[in-house]
């Protein structure tokens, strides 16, 4: 069993917690549940690795055994931020107490030292054979408070996926097959009310507002609107557990409050189906444009439908320019990647590179036949939304559109996930599968958004009185070693002609009404304004009027030596 995806972890959270459509004899089944079907050996597997010659036989061996003894803290006492450490001069691991941290602190404390203790170990040597890591007394201790017969398993899993994204790789792992199984034969149907809320203070208090609803949903057929103020779920109104009541209630009283009125709706839980590519056609200033949402990769149709809704509105609509939404997108299949990819590109043009993670293995591309029936945003201006969650497939696209100058980048820089994974059966226990890096991805032009991300062509913030990057955690900020890459400046080899177009349309933004429209609105308004997309609309606009011409051809402005294997043509 052999499955290529190019995903991040957050794409992962998300996809696990889906209902499944059709009775599914393991629907109650739990994450321990999964693991003790494996049968997985706790002291067999754990033992195995965490061992005095395994963890000191090199040095990412060694800081991925002292990030398990953490891990292992962390499970014995969860509501602690302790970080351990291996006090070399006194041969024994002692606790550090920082409590008085944030999670995002301690958590960029923990990997920091984690990349300290590396390089400390990278200077002894052989020296490091001599340390005496009695990880091992950590682990019996975990087994006389924690493990029993019934999460031994999943106990085990979860500390050698500790030690694996540390000592070998972020992005191998381990989990059961059953699992993924599951979650592949799960539809995205779910009982939901169908709205997607925001927080805000209003007048001193922090409510919710009704940032967007799924079309024909409950909300929706409630009479729900954009913009309504939730005041109080169920009669509560305090913010926690007015959430819980939204999640746990299949129905729900809502007091809403909208501009001056006040006054109730019941909204009644329903199974709602989400789409994964939504499109819309928005007139702005009496031209019409077309909004492209893709939500993941992961749907083997994604692309086709993608070009079933773009002919649909080229030729009903007459769009004079097109906005790929991919913010919030965390990656899914190659397939879908190089297939979007060709939506775009001129024939002949690269789609796809890789390089395997082997000692002199070829850069290999694919590449788009001549006769490709695809192409067909050839003659209109583009522009693609990204954002930190935009990840791995989200941001191989967004890369081939820029490197070939076929769409303007509007957002913020995207998670930096240039990674691709293979998942496999373990030989050892055809019931766990293993996911492991087997190559990084990289633009036509021989760059990779692994650790550095996709920047855009043009920064812009959620909000229009937004003036600092929205605060996100990337690739690199996940763990102490992400995939190491060259380091060089994309900005380098943008060539000069593309870096003039990209004024152009600065200095024509500058003089659009953009802010001005969003100060004249209510308070309200203001938080539903999606300054993202409309200045993506404004781009289009100052594309087609200042006639920048759309590249045909395949020149690239190419990293330096960067050269690459045709393999396949597409």
């Amino acid at each position: 069993m052999r499955i290529t995806k190019l995903f991040s972890p957050i794409l992962l959270s998300l996809t696990f917690s889906a209902q499944a459509q059709s009775p599914n004899p393991r629907a109650d089944w739990t994450e321990s549940d999964y693991w003790e079907h494996t049968q997985l050996n706790f002291k067999q597997s754990v033992y195995g690795i965490l061992n005095q010659r395994s963890c000191t036989s090199r040095a990412q061996n060694f800081v991925g055994c002292v990030a398990t003894v953490n891990k292992i803290e962390r499970i014995q006492n969860p509501d602690k931020k302790t970080l351990v450490k291996y006090d070399f001069a006194n041969r024994k691991f002692i606790n550090e107490d920082l409590s008085d941290l944030t999670a995002k602190e301690f958590r960029t404390q923990y990997q920091q030292y984690l990349r300290d203790l590396k390089a400390e170990i990278n200077q002894m040597g052989r020296g490091l054979r001599l340390v005496n890591l009695e990880v091992q007394d950590r682990v019996k201790k975990l087994e006389q408070t924690i493990i029993t017969e019934d999460n031994d398993s999943m106990f085990g899993g979860r500390l050698i996926n500790e030690y694996l994204k540390v000592a070998v790789d972020p992005h191998t792992y381990l989990v059961p097959k059953l699992l993924i199984e599951d979650d592949s034969q799960s539809s995205e149907v779910h009982k939901a009310l169908g709205i997607l809320f925001a927080t805000e203070e209003f007048d001193g208090v922090k409510r919710f507002f009704v940032r967007d609803m799924t079309q024909d949903s409950p909300a929706v057929k409630a009479g729900l609107k954009l913009g309504d103020i939730i005041i109080s779920v169920n009669g509560l109104s305090e913010i926690t557990d007015a959430y819980d009541q939204m999640k746990n209630s299949d129905v729900v009283d809502l007091e809403i409050q909208r501009n001056e009125a006040h006054f109730n709706i019941v909204v009644e839980k329903d199974i709602i189906t989400y789409k994964n590519v939504n499109s819309k056609v928005i007139m702005h200033n009496g031209i019409n444009y077309g909004v492209i949402k893709l939500n993941s990769f992961m749907d083997p149709n994604g692309c086709k439908a993608i070009e079933n809704k773009a002919q649909e509105m080229l030729t009903l609509f007459m769009i004079e320019g097109l906005i790929l939404d991919l913010r919030n997108n965390g990656g899914g299949r190659i397939d879908q990647a190089v297939c979007i990819n060709q939506l775009f590109l001129e024939p002949g043009s690269i789609v796809w590179s890789e390089r395997r993670l082997v000692w002199g293995e070829k850069i290999v591309a694919q590449q788009t036949s001549d006769a490709h029936r695809n192409q067909i945003f050839k003659d209109l201006h583009t522009v693609t939304l990204i954002n930190a969650n935009s990840a791995s497939a989200s941001e191989a696209v967004a890369m081939h559109l820029k490197d070939y100058e076929k769409s303007f980048i509007i957002g913020e820089r995207s998670y930096g996930k240039g990674s691709a994974q293979t998942v496999r059966q373990l030989k050892t226990d055809r019931r766990i599968l293993k996911g492991q890096t087997e190559a990084i991805y990289y633009g036509p032009k021989g760059i990779t958004p692994q650790t550095r991300g996709v920047t855009p062509d043009i920064v812009a913030y959620p909000r229009a009185n937004n003036t600092e990057a929205t605060e996100a955690t990337r690739e690199s900020d996940q763990y102490a070693f992400p995939i190491p890459v060259k380091n060089i400046n994309p900005s380098d080899f943008i060539t000069e002609s593309r870096k003039k177009d990209i004024n152009d349309v600065k200095r024509c933004l500058n003089q659009s009404s953009l802010k001005v429209r969003y100060e004249k609105l209510s308070p309200v308004k203001q938080l539903l304004f999606d300054n993202q997309l409309e200045t993506g609309l404004e781009v289009l606009e100052c594309a087609n009027s200042l006639n920048i011409p759309i590249k045909r051809d395949l020149k690239l402005n190419k990293v330096p030596l960067f050269r690459y294997h045709i393999q396949s043509v597409w």
